[in-house]
């Protein structure tokens, strides 16, 4: 790709998720090709929402946008190895494994939980005894 074709998808993209609105008459007036994706996220006391692209602008700017659901990659194959080895696998396991902290460790098993790989074991709601073992769309 070459700088100007790089630049264009540049503004196009920010064009696209700029989170202000315009006023009547403007590309976000109607939502345009944005729409929030619910939750939004806080960084150092600031609110910012968080935005996913249409199915159809990420169609019409064909290749310029990489956009794909995220599928089992080499982290996840690894954890699910842990998990066939040992029957479970804990946030600290997660740390020691990946040499990460414990906020990308929660974040790790909030994904592996939400995509069905790993559900909780046991009734510990917190700390150092919550166990996660195979959850049902977990590769057999």
């Amino acid at each position: 790709m070459t700088h100007s074709q790089l630049a264009s998808v540049h503004k196009v993209a920010f064009a696209l998720l700029a989170p202000s609105g315009g006023g009547p008459g403007s590309a976000f007036a109607d939502g345009g090709g944005v729409r929030p994706a619910g939750a939004e996220q806080t960084y150092r006391q600031e609110t910012f929402p968080t935005y996913r692209l249409r199915a159809e602008t990420v169609a019409a700017m064909s290749r310029a946008v990489a956009y794909r659901r995220r599928g089992v990659d080499g982290t996840d194959q690894k954890i699910i190895d842990h998990v066939r080895e040992y029957g479970f696998v804990t946030n600290r396991t997660l740390q020691r494994l990946f040499d990460v902290q414990v906020y990308t460790a929660r974040d790790m098993l909030d994904d592996l939980r939400a995509r069905q790989i790993l559900e909780k074991i046991g009734d510990a709601r917190g700390g150092t005894g919550v166990r996660y073992g195979p959850g049902p769309a977990s590769p057999r």
